[in-house]
């Protein structure tokens, strides 16, 4: 006999803090991406440029930490889905029905997580490190030229 898979239904609550918080990051990158691009618009001079471009690599690590929250929720789900033998854990809401998964499938699924979270996370603070260390070639390539 075919059993029907175990079903988490979807709670509308965390599906509206979700659209939210989504709605907040995006309406906050577009003001921080305009501000950006009409100051940078009006910058004639090299070494204002030069100073500019450090500030924009900060704010672009700033926004590296900040990203580095939900993946550290993402690490912990995956986590507790480890322990509790179970996806997703207990306790967590979702935002769509989600199937359940049980023993190692469960546990499968929060190490793929885990992993996903910590290759996010390397990802997002090599990015600004990488992008510095190529101004700094190109600032001191255009200097000593």
């Amino acid at each position: 006999m075919d059993r029907q898979p175990e079903i988490q239904p979807a709670d509308p609550a965390a599906r509206r803090r979700a659209l939210r918080w989504l709605l907040v990051a995006t309406a906050l990158g577009a003001l921080l991406l305009s501000l950006v691009d009409g100051v940078t618009r009006q910058i004639d001079d090299p070494l204002q440029a030069e100073r500019w471009l450090y500030l924009l690599i900060g704010l672009l690590a700033l926004a590296g930490l900040l990203m580095l929250w939900p993946l550290r929720r993402l690490w912990r789900i995956g986590g507790d889905a480890i322990h509790s033998r179970r996806f997703p854990p207990p306790g967590l809401a979702v935002v769509r029905a989600t199937p359940v998964l049980r023993d190692a499938a469960a546990r499968r699924r929060g190490r793929q997580l885990q992993l996903f979270a910590l290759a996010m996370a390397l990802i997002v603070l090599l990015i600004p490190v990488l992008l510095a260390w190529m101004v700094l070639r190109l600032v001191g390539t255009a200097g000593a030229g």
